[in-house]
């Protein structure tokens, strides 16, 4: 499986296109969404070093099985993460594609609270379960959908959420 992310480039996309942006298709063959929205403290982390995080590693927040149309169809993830973790720690995120090694992976800054989006050729129309995984890179327990700041300031109306879409390329 390719990994396609917005904006890079160097990559050769199925229909041969090598332009820095994925080619855009507005044929949304399906959509499929999961919710976490429990509020929960979890404690599993990553390790901070220069490997791949793998399926053992954070905690798994969500899961979604999907079979692909084509294999030359792209899948676009947009991830909504409510996600804090005390102090300035850097907290993690992992998409898992039923391998032991992320498909992608990422560290950021401060509370982790936004959309993330990219997109990776199907590259197969065998069903795959594709999960998230979540955890702080410094040791720190990760707080989900609250905020270890300001307790359940928002009533519980933070809800993580994964959104996979196949796009017909």
């Amino acid at each position: 499986m390719s990994l396609v992310l917005h904006g890079t480039n160097g990559v050769t996309y199925p229909n041969g296109d090598t332009q820095s942006t994925p080619p855009r298709s507005t044929k949304v063959l399906q959509i499929k969404r999961t919710t976490y929205a429990t509020q929960a403290t979890l404690s599993t982390g990553f390790p901070r070093d220069d490997t791949v995080p793998q399926i053992d590693e954070g905690d798994q927040i969500l899961s979604i099985a999907m079979t692909a149309g084509h294999a030359n169809n792209i899948l676009e993830f947009d991830i909504w993460l409510a996600q804090t973790v005390a102090g300035s720690n850097g907290p993690g995120l992992a998409v898992f594609n039923g391998a032991t090694s992320a498909i992608w992976a990422m560290e950021y800054a401060g509370i982790g609270k936004g959309s993330f989006v990219f997109s990776i050729l199907a590259g197969t129309t065998d069903e795959k379960t594709y999960t998230v995984r979540v955890g702080d890179t410094a040791g720190q327990n990760t707080t989900m959908n609250t905020s270890v700041y300001y307790g359940a300031a928002t009533a519980g109306e933070e809800i993580t959420t994964l959104t996979i879409k196949e796009i017909e390329v």
